[in-house]
């Protein structure tokens, strides 16, 4: 039988001693996305990639069938100013085309690895329905150079669809080269 500082939970005996925090007794919280960390369920990829004057780069990501992913935008960083950042649902790719990108789980001990998959440059025959866009005008620094940044919080978060393409489109609307890297943050939960 459970004593007055354990519970029973779906079969589990919980020992709230075990909670609380070793000098002040007072019961220990840690934020859901933490948590995600600490289950290897929490991943991150990076890109960085030059752009000429006007041109686009894509990157794509398709969460596994059975599975949500909840992707936070992080952050993207440029060098020049003027890019716009477009988000679409439902895109049609080539298959084969585009390079793989290998997301790192942020639980470094983990082997669990992402069921996500995300492409660079892939061939879009369908961009699919835009649903949400970023412009980064950037500011004047020193000298007249040129940069933005834009980053999300972790109550930005987007429930994407199972077995769905997503497409993330970067535009350089700045009269020079730009370089960007684009880092993405999401963790996956299974269905039901």
């Amino acid at each position: 039988m459970p004593d007055s500082n354990s519970m029973k939970s779906d079969g589990t005996i919980i020992n709230f001693a075990d909670a609380s925090e070793r000098l002040t007794s007072a019961i220990r919280t840690i934020e859901t996305e933490h948590s995600y960390i600490h289950e290897g369920i929490f991943f991150e990829s990076y890109n960085k990639f030059t752009l000429a004057a006007g041109a686009t780069r894509v990157i794509t990501l398709k969460a596994a069938a059975g599975k949500y992913l909840h992707y936070r935008p992080t952050s993207l960083v440029t060098s020049a100013d003027k890019v716009l950042i477009e988000f679409y649902e439902g895109a049609t790719v080539t298959a084969a085309t585009g390079a793989a990108i290998t997301p790192a789980n942020h639980d470094r001990n983990s082997s669990l690895t992402s069921t996500t998959t995300l492409l660079d440059a892939p061939t879009v025959t369908a961009n699919g329905t835009k649903f949400a866009q970023v412009y980064i005008p950037g500011a004047t620094g020193t000298g007249g150079t040129r940069t933005g940044q834009s980053a999300g919080t972790s109550g930005s978060e987007w429930v994407l669809k199972p077995n769905t393409v997503y497409l993330i489109r970067v535009t350089n609307g700045s009269s020079g080269s730009n370089d960007i890297q684009v880092n993405f943050q999401w963790y996956e939960e299974s269905m039901g």
